[in-house]
C-alpha cells in the first residue's frame, strides 16, 4: 500500500497567481488567497506545482507565495485495504474502516490503539495503521500512484462504489490519487476536467477515459498497460494491455 504524507503549504500574500508553466509570463489558471491551503506535489528552481485545495486547480506558484506548515488530518492513517474495529480491546467486529481513513489515536494496549472520536468507542489493530510520523512527507511519484492503484487488484466491481468491498472505475483512480495526497472528484467525466492534456508519450499515472460522453477511466501504469475497475464481464479490477480497452478519447496529467 502506498500512502504519502504529501506537504501542504499556505498562502502568505493577499491574492497569488497559478500559472500553467513555472514561468512569471505563462497561462494564469487560477488565483489563491491568504492562508488558503496548497498540496505541494514538485518543486522546480523558485516555484512550486501544487493543487489548491479548496478548488482543486493545479498550477505552478513562487515559492515566495507560500509557507510551508505542518499540517496533516490526523495522528495516524490506515495502512490496509480494510482495517477491523471493535467497540473495546479485543471485542468482537464493529464495521470496517477503508485504507486511506485519517484516525485521531488515543492510547494502546494490546497491539490496539483507541481512535479519539467523541460519539463512539472504536479500536484498531496497532499493525493495521500507520502513525502520521512515521510516513515520509514528500511530494507523491508516478511509481506511487500505481502502486497505490495495484493495491485493489481483483477488488470486485461495484458501481458506486469506493472502497476494497467493491469499486467503480473513477472510484478506484480517485482514491488511489487520495492515498498519494492528490484530490480528484468523484466522476470519470468531471476528472476528464481536470489536470491537463498528456503530450507526448503517455506516464505512469496518467489517466485515459473513454467514451462519448466520457463513462470511463482507468490508470497507465507501464508500456502499453492500464489498471481499472472493469465492469462486466470481467467484473474487477485487472491490469491488462491499454489495447485491449480501446481508444480513449483523452488522456489526462496530474503530475508535472
Amino acid at each position: 500500500m502506498s500512502i504519502v504524507r504529501v506537504p501542504i503549504a499556505r498562502v502568505a500574500r493577499g491574492v497569488a497567481d497559478l500559472r500553467a508553466e513555472p514561468r512569471a509570463d505563462a497561462e494564469l489558471v487560477d488565483q489563491v488567497r491568504f492562508g488558503e491551503r496548497l498540496t505541494l506535489l514538485a518543486e522546480q528552481d523558485d516555484w512550486y506545482f501544487v493543487q489548491a485545495r479548496e478548488d482543486h486547480y493545479f498550477g505552478w506558484i513562487q515559492d515566495a507565495d507560500v509557507r510551508e506548515t505542518d499540517e496533516v488530518p490526523g495522528d495516524g492513517v490506515v495502512n490496509v485495504l480494510l482495517a477491523s474495529s471493535s467497540r473495546a480491546p479485543g471485542g468482537p467486529d464493529s464495521f470496517r474502516l477503508p485504507a486511506g481513513t485519517w484516525l485521531e489515536l488515543g492510547g494502546e494496549r494490546g497491539g490496539v490503539l483507541r481512535v479519539r472520536h467523541p460519539w463512539v468507542d472504536l479500536w484498531v489493530n496497532a499493525t493495521d495503521v500507520t502513525r502520521a510520523s512515521d510516513l515520509e512527507a514528500r511530494p507523491p511519484s508516478r511509481a506511487d500512484l500505481v502502486m497505490a492503484a495495484r493495491a485493489f487488484l481483483d477488488v470486485p466491481y461495484l458501481w458506486g462504489g469506493t472502497s476494497a468491498k467493491g469499486i467503480d472505475c473513477s472510484g478506484l483512480v480517485q482514491l488511489a490519487y487520495r492515498l498519494c495526497g492528490i484530490v480528484l472528484t468523484r466522476d470519470a467525466d468531471q476528472q476528464a476536467t481536470q489536470g491537463r492534456a498528456a503530450e507526448g508519450d503517455r506516464e505512469a499515472g496518467d489517466l485515459l477515459f473513454f467514451g462519448a460522453p466520457v463513462t470511463h477511466v482507468a490508470m497507465y501504469t507501464e508500456a502499453g498497460k492500464i489498471i481499472h475497475a472493469a465492469d462486466a464481464p470481467i467484473g474487477r479490477v485487472v491490469e491488462q494491455p491499454a489495447a485491449e480497452r480501446g481508444t480513449p478519447v483523452s488522456v489526462r496529467r496530474y503530475l508535472p
